[in-house]
Formats: C-alpha cells, sequence, structure tokens
C-alpha cells in the first residue's frame, strides 16, 4: 500500500481516478471561448457606440465654433455702429456753455 493512501475500513480513500479532470478541463475551455466571443462581440458594440458619440461631439464642437463666429461677426459689426454713434455725437454736440461747466 503507497503511504499517501488512506484507508477506511476495507476502501482505499487516495486511489486516482483521472476521468474527471480532463473532462473538467474541456468544459472550462468550451466555457472561455464561448466568453471570449460574446466578450469580443461587446467591445466592436462598445467601440461603435464610442465611434458614434466621438462624431456626434465633433459636429456638436463645429456647430458651436460655427455659432461663436457668427455672434463674432456681430460684435464687431455693433463696435463698429457704437463707434460712429459717438464720433456723431462727439462733432454735432453744442459746445458747453459757462452755466453747463459747473
Amino acid at each position: 500500500m503507497p503511504p499517501f493512501a488512506l484507508t477506511r475500513g476495507s476502501k482505499t480513500l487516495g486511489s486516482y481516478n483521472p476521468y474527471p479532470f480532463p473532462f473538467l478541463l474541456f468544459l472550462s475551455s468550451v466555457t472561455q471561448l464561448v466568453f471570449m466571443f460574446i466578450i469580443l462581440v461587446g467591445q466592436d458594440v462598445l467601440g461603435q457606440a464610442g465611434d458614434t458619440r466621438a462624431q456626434q461631439t465633433l459636429l456638436d464642437t463645429e456647430a458651436v465654433l460655427h455659432e461663436c463666429h457668427r455672434l463674432q461677426q456681430h460684435l464687431l459689426q455693433q463696435d463698429t455702429i457704437i463707434v460712429e454713434i459717438c464720433a456723431y455725437v462727439t462733432e454735432h454736440a453744442p459746445a458747453p456753455t459757462a452755466a453747463t461747466e459747473t
């Protein structure tokens, strides 16, 4: 009797049955393959969703920049008109009199 075999009555508890180990290894390999395909498909879906979000962010940014440019042009035109009005008022304002200088 080998020294590592434990006995209980007439049965040996340390007997080695090699069958379950290759079968369990096969089952775990099949499970890993199935989950690998699921993960790959999930990563592809998430990648496409990320690309869609990036494209939408680009379009939103372009729209904001276009609106900022339009507002800047409007403010420049407004500044030009205000400068013209100030020049007109300065040119056509009546000269101050001694009574109004106090």
